[in-house]
């Protein structure tokens, strides 16, 4: 009689087996310097739409990296002659609980899928060198019961504008709101599902306040000077040589250019600067002059002096 007994139940057997890679893939990378044991992968669940019109049997582990801060899953899919990547995972390398469930998610474009891979026991994948490995589709080619149909539906919402930006996608309870002139309905058959939004004028509209007192509505200019408006309601305001219209707000500012002075600031400072030098030059010159008449009154004097020296004295009778 056995002293224990081990409940080989699936994830028990798949730890003793390649599952969920094939039976006949090689587990090891394409330098042949890295496999991966059979109790690290247990169990995977990988969801794809029928419209990507895939082969269940041509998915495989393209990438595994084995770093200290984790395990780095990427899953790929081999049409013959391109590879394409659909999901990845991460893994840390401190859990220590055995059958546990981490999420795959989906790489754009196939961001909608959503997978689950279990993890049986990470201590003996460790023991395998560090480092980024690459496999081919004969080295990690996944069981084809592990790849199941999708069952669409709306996974996420995202709006757009028509700049053409779109918001971050929208999960869970999504409402839909009417807006100012929309209307939206909904129309439920054995069928189909629609929801249906409708244009309408005035269906929506904030409601209009009704002015009273010194808020009523003023009544418009109809002339000016006794001078109506054209038909379309336009009236014209001509300027001239001296005359300039700009618009300005809720107006117009009239310019008179011919009014301005011509000169600006440099040439009235350099204008002042002439008229100081000529102040000190008159002042100079009036120095100048009064030098000159006492000069002159000296002369004067001097030549009549000598004139009357040269005579005889006059003799009075």
């Amino acid at each position: 009689m056995p002293l224990s007994q081990w409940n080989l139940e699936f994830l028990n057997h798949n730890a003793q087996r390649s599952y969920p890679l094939t039976a006949d893939a090689t587990k090891q990378d394409i330098t042949a310097s890295f496999t991966i044991p059979d109790d690290f992968l247990v169990g995977l669940d990988l969801p794809v739409s029928p419209a990507m019109d895939m082969e269940t049997g041509r998915f495989f582990i393209r990438q595994l990296g084995l770093f200290a801060s984790g395990i780095q899953l990427i899953l790929a899919y081999d049409t013959g002659s391109e590879i394409y990547d659909v999901a990845s995972g991460l893994i840390p390398t401190t859990s220590e609980v055995k059958n546990k469930v981490f999420t795959l998610g989906g790489i754009d474009p196939y961001d909608d899928i959503i997978g689950k891979v279990v993890v049986g026991r990470v201590d003996t994948i460790k023991l395998q060198p560090n480092g980024l490995f690459e496999f081919n589709l004969a080295g990690s080619r996944i069981e084809p019961q592990a790849i199941r149909p999708m069952i669409k539906g709306i996974s996420s919402l995202r709006v757009s504008n028509a700049a053409g930006t779109s918001s971050e996608r929208l999960y869970g309870d999504i409402e839909l709101v009417a807006g100012n002139n929309i209307q939206l309905s909904t129309v439920v058959t054995s069928a189909e599902t629609k929801v249906i939004i409708s244009a309408l004028s005035g269906e929506g509209t904030i409601e209009q306040c009704i002015c009273e007192g010194e808020a009523a509505s003023i009544p418009c200019i109809k002339t000016i000077n006794g001078i109506p408006p054209t038909p379309d309601g336009n009236f014209s305001f001509i300027g001239d040589d001296c005359l300039d219209f700009t618009a300005i707000s809720n107006g117009l500012k009239l310019t008179d250019s011919c009014c301005q002075p011509c000169c600006g600031c440099a040439e009235l400072e350099a204008i002042t600067r002439d008229l100081e030098r000529f102040a000190g030059q008159r002042a100079s010159l009036e120095l100048f002059i009064n030098q000159l008449a006492a000069e002159t009154a000296a002369f004067d004097s001097t030549v009549l002096g000598a004139r009357l020296g040269d005579r005889n004295c006059l003799q009075c009778d």
